[in-house]
């Protein structure tokens, strides 16, 4: 998971929901949403990457429990 490009996991999550700009990716549906600190607009394709690896991937996902509803308890 936290080896697959953030956009392309989105792609395999969702159909086709683009994450360029996006800080999290959030799924009631399925319970869980990922995280990253950084979105890879701020970087240029040519700068090497830092500790975020340039946004271009999730750093954290987080799991709920969905019998506790959409709150999360």
């Amino acid at each position: 998971m936290f080896d697959t490009p953030a956009e392309e996991l989105v792609r395999v999550i969702s159909g086709d929901l683009l994450a360029t700009e996006a800080f999290t990716f959030e799924s009631d549906e399925l319970g869980f949403a990922l995280w990253r600190p950084v979105v890879p607009s701020l970087y240029s394709l040519e700068e090497p990457d830092d500790e975020y690896r340039n946004g271009r991937y999730w750093q954290t996902v987080g799991i709920r429990d969905r019998r506790l509803g959409a709150g999360g308890g």
